[in-house]
């Protein structure tokens, strides 16, 4: 059975609402096909990307405040199961190493207004958070292709050379080598024995502080939602 709850969820300039819907996550991974609930999703989150493209955010004062040519933050979201009793090959697909626990991830990616205008399906949990991106490839560059006003707008931000035509989205260091196939801004990784510089730390600093919401939109359901409970109602 689904819940629904009424979660506050603040923005600087606006109050608005958007339903994020997930299904229960199965207490066997066994059991593994988990996915947004198709008809809320289509209606609350879908038909946000046409609303909450580039020049509407620029419009509103929507924007990132460190990278306006970004137009989402993307990033996973791991949630714990329990193992299954099925080969250890099979039990393997869902082991995190970094958490050293069972469990699947979800993606989503989250506006500057604090809106998710998507939530990827649920897949097991060893899969990179990378690799995961690129499996929602085909929404990312829908999303950032640039349309409208956006094609008119001034851009000489990170990468606009490399990808003219294309918006930007923010990421973590978990995504180093996502410029390649799409515009993605993620933070400088220090090497072996190396340092960054002082622009890399800012830079990256700066990145933080903008992707921050989807940071804020996965905790708020953490800290309010247990594992079983997979529909949240934001009031931004």
């Amino acid at each position: 059975m689904l819940m629904t709850l009424l979660l506050p969820f603040s923005t600087p300039s606006s109050t608005v609402k958007d339903l994020v819907s997930f299904t229960n996550l199965p207490t066997s991974l066994q059991q593994s096909s988990t996915h947004s609930g198709p008809s809320s999703k289509a209606k609350f989150i879908d038909g946000l990307t046409d609303k909450w493209r580039m020049h509407a955010l620029d419009k509103a004062g929507l924007c990132f405040k460190n990278y306006p040519l970004a137009l989402y933050a993307v990033d996973v979201t791991f949630q714990q199961t329990n193992a299954s009793a099925g080969s250890f090959a099979e039990k393997k697909r869902f082991f995190r190493k970094k958490h050293s626990l069972y469990g699947m991830k979800v993606e989503a990616s989250v506006l500057p207004n604090g809106y998710a205008i998507n939530v990827s399906n649920a897949v097991p949990g060893s899969l990179a958070d990378i690799t995961i991106c690129y499996d929602n490839n085909a929404f990312h560059q829908y999303m950032l292709t640039k349309v409208g006003y956006a094609t008119t707008m001034p851009d000489n931000g990170n990468l606009g050379n490399e990808y003219p035509n294309s918006g930007a989205l923010l990421a973590d260091k978990g995504y180093q080598g996502l410029y390649r196939h799409m515009r993605a801004i993620t933070p400088a990784k220090r090497h072996a024995g190396g340092l960054l510089s002082v622009p890399e730390m800012t830079a990256n600093d700066r990145i933080a502080s903008d992707r921050v919401v989807v940071e804020h939109f996965f905790r708020a359901i953490e800290d309010t939602l247990d594992h079983h409970e997979r529909v949240v109602l934001l009031e931004a």
